[in-house]
């Protein structure tokens, strides 16, 4: 506004220099003498005729024609020069006023550009704002609309869990019932069991007692035939075991190194047909040479002395154990 004001100001200014210059030019008047009016006014009048005169000399005539002709040429060169002047302080007066408007008009095309683009401006934010207060109020409807669904989904959840935790505390109520009432029906049927079991404990000793003494004099019997047998028994292998001792004997030679009251323990396995399957040091003397001189004693009978019965040769010469120390050496 401020700039369309002083253009303004500029072209009348201008406008006003103008109409002056023309006012002040063409106010300044000729001789009257060479002015030429453009119209005549005439009224016929009767003249008293006139009284021959003198006319001048055609030489002064000629003279006073060539200087009014001159003055007139120097008035209208003058008048054409002042008129030319005017013209171009008018086309510089336009040009300015031209240039003003212009100016003007650019200023105003500017300022409604300015105000347009503040315009915009206003409308891109208060759009923006808009856009922004609409974002925030979406975004605050969508947390609220979060809460409202997690508050729902922990209110779901709590009313879950309560409903778990009554379930599960009725039926560890029902369980506790189930086994009061269980345990009181084994007790139940424990009594009953065990007063089924004494009846038939009384019942089994009664059956029994009429028994028992037959048993325990028919085991009695058993166990002294049996002790009888074993005694036989053993009084039989120990009749073999001196002849294999003797056979053992008779083939050991003692080395130098054997001293009496070494002892050579050896775990014997033989066959039913009295030969030897394998020996084997069980308690060595101390002495190498005495346990390997004792060994090859055994090894050196070919066949040895056993029970023709089967039954006592499983019993005690399938697999035993036998041990010397001699005690006969001399020191």
């Amino acid at each position: 506004m401020k700039y369309y004001a002083v253009a303004l100001f500029v072209a009348l200014a201008l406008h006003a220099g103008v109409v002056l210059i023309l006012v002040t030019n063409w106010s300044t008047k000729a001789p009257d003498t060479f002015r030429i009016p453009k119209h005549v006014s005439a009224t016929l009048v009767v003249l008293p005729k006139p009284v021959t005169q003198v006319a001048p000399p055609k030489s002064d005539t000629r003279a006073a024609d060539a200087a009014t002709k001159k003055a007139l040429e120097a008035a209208a060169a003058k008048k054409a020069l002042e008129a030319a002047a005017a013209k171009k302080a008018a086309d510089a007066a336009a040009a300015q006023l031209k240039a003003a408007n212009e100016a003007a008009n650019k200023a105003l095309t500017d300022k409604k550009a300015a105000e347009a683009l503040a315009k915009k401006q206003a409308d891109e934010a208060a759009a923006a704002a808009a856009a922004k207060k609409k974002a925030e109020a979406d975004k605050a409807r969508a947390a609220e609309a979060a809460a409202a669904t997690k508050q729902a989904a922990a209110d779901a959840a709590k009313k879950a869990a309560d409903d778990l935790a009554k379930q599960k505390a009725l039926e560890i109520q029902k369980q506790q019932e189930a086994a009061v009432a269980k345990a009181a029906a084994d007790e139940k049927a424990k009594r009953a069991a065990d007063a089924a079991k004494k009846a038939a404990l009384a019942a089994e000793r009664a059956a029994l007692e009429g028994s028992i003494l037959d048993g325990l004099e028919a085991e009695d019997r058993q166990i002294e035939a049996q002790n009888l047998q074993a005694t036989e028994d053993q009084a039989n292998a120990m009749s073999y075991f001196q002849m294999i001792e003797r056979q053992i004997m008779m083939n050991w030679s003692r080395p130098p190194s054997t001293r009496n009251g070494m002892f050579v323990g050896m775990e014997m396995h033989l066959l039913p047909n009295g030969e030897l399957k394998d020996v084997f040091i069980t308690a060595p003397s101390g002495d190498s040479a005495t346990d390997l001189s004792a060994e090859r004693a055994v090894r050196k009978v070919t066949r040895f002395e056993v029970p023709k019965d089967t039954r006592l040769f499983e019993l005690y010469f399938r697999k035993f154990e036998i041990g010397f120390r001699p005690e006969d050496l001399k020191q």
